[in-house]
Order: structure tokens, then sequence, then C-alpha cells
């Protein structure tokens, strides 16, 4: 019984934890939903704010390989080829078969 009750009280909560960590943000906003939110203010022409919220995405999860990908499709547009540059390679780095990716870094290196 007592075996029981440290697994349901101690262990399992700290198991379901670990889990759902990258999913979770330390301010109670999932990873998609500041994706959402970049969405909708790439929509409105808001870059600087679409870039906060897909910064907040990659901070609460730092193998967000698409908070990444959009960022860096920001900073192209913004003509901040550096950071797209920096952008493009945690992708391929991460994530070393998403094409888009070394698609996108190549055209930045050539334009810059």
């Amino acid at each position: 019984m007592k075996l029981y009750s440290t697994l349901t009280n101690t262990i399992l909560p700290t198991l379901v934890a670990i889990i759902l960590a990258p999913q979770i943000s330390f301010a109670g906003v999932s990873p998609s939903k500041y994706l959402e939110q970049a969405g909708k203010h790439l929509r409105a022409g808001e870059l600087e704010e679409a870039i906060q919220d897909l910064t907040q995405a990659i901070q609460s999860n730092p193998n967000n390989v698409k908070a990444y990908f959009y960022r860096a499709g920001i900073y192209v547009k913004q003509g901040n080829l550096e950071k797209a540059i920096e952008d493009y390679n945690q992708v391929t780095e991460i994530k070393p078969d998403y094409a888009a990716a070394y698609y996108s870094n190549s055209y930045s290196n050539e334009v810059r």
C-alpha cells in the first residue's frame, strides 16, 4: 500500500510533468498557442509582434522547428538576413530532413 501511495503521489506526477514539459510554457501558454498568435499578427502585418510570439514559442520549446522557420521568414521579409540564416540553421540542426529550410537558407545566403 505504501509503495502504491508513493507511486501515485510522487513518482507519477513527476513523470507526467517530464513528459508534458516540452508542451507547456512557464507562462501557461502552449507553444502552439504562440504560433497561432504569431499567425494572427502576421496577417495583420504586425511583424515585430509575430517575432515576439515566435520567440516565446521557441523559449517554451527550443526544438520548435516551425517557430524557427516562420521567424526566419519574417527576418527575410525585414531584410535581416543574418538572423534569418541563424534560424534556418537551427531548423536544419533540429530536423536535418526539413528541405524547405535548406532551400530558404540557400536563398538567404545568396541574397546576402
